[in-house]
């Protein structure tokens, strides 16, 4: 129920509970409850799940670690690239600068 909640959702205050809900039931002893909160998690586009995620790396249970592994992978690949990560800039047009003077 708390995947269905933040899907598609912005980053808000009932989308911050329920991530907070799910880091917790990522940690429960079932590895079926620990499976079914990674993959809600999954359904939010938040750094915020990063750390949980990673942890679920280190579970016992290596269909999670699959799950946490493949969500790690989709968001990387979908976040934008800064500056610091190699992002170019165009250099300048200097006709165009010229012109405006």
């Amino acid at each position: 129920m708390l995947g269905k909640i933040i899907t598609g959702q912005r980053l808000n205050l009932e989308v911050e509970e329920a991530i907070k809900a799910l880091e917790t039931l990522s940690q429960d002893s079932s590895s079926e409850v620990r499976k079914l909160a990674i993959k809600s998690l999954g359904r939010v586009f938040s750094p915020k799940i990063v750390p949980t995620l990673e942890l679920a790396l280190k579970d016992v249970d290596l269909e999670i670690i699959e799950i946490a592994s493949e969500i790690l992978q989709n968001y990387k690949r979908t976040l934008p690239i800064t500056r610091e990560e190699g992002e170019k800039t165009l250099p300048e047009n200097i006709a165009i600068k010229e012109a405006a003077q």
